[in-house]
């Protein structure tokens, strides 16, 4: 930013020949800005979903096999925890998970 605000008062000062290199500076400089922007919407796009923060929850269940979940939440751990459990054919009671969260 400095360097666009010293190109422009650069212009102000020398109107002749510096136009035409100070010019492709500030366009080269806007060109690099709006990558850095596109990569940050990519990474607070990215941090929104939550890849970069990981699944903090898992919970399990206890049958004759243990059973696991995790997710981005207590709930979503544990609804993935029942759902296993029961696709296993087992009757899951809500009472016998345990569930943690990860730091």
């Amino acid at each position: 930013m400095k360097k666009i605000l010293l190109t422009l008062l650069v212009i102000g000062l020398f109107p002749g020949a510096a136009i035409a290199s100070t010019l492709e500076e500030v366009e080269s400089e806007l060109h690099e800005m709006r990558i850095e922007i596109q990569m940050l919407k990519q990474e607070v796009a990215s941090f929104r979903r939550g890849e970069k923060a990981g699944k903090k929850w898992g919970c399990y269940i206890h049958t004759d096999r243990t059973y696991y979940g995790t997710g981005y939440s207590e709930a979503e751990a544990k609804g993935e925890a029942m759902a296993r459990c029961e696709a296993g054919g087992y009757a899951c009671f809500s009472s016998g998970l345990t569930c943690s969260k990860g730091d």
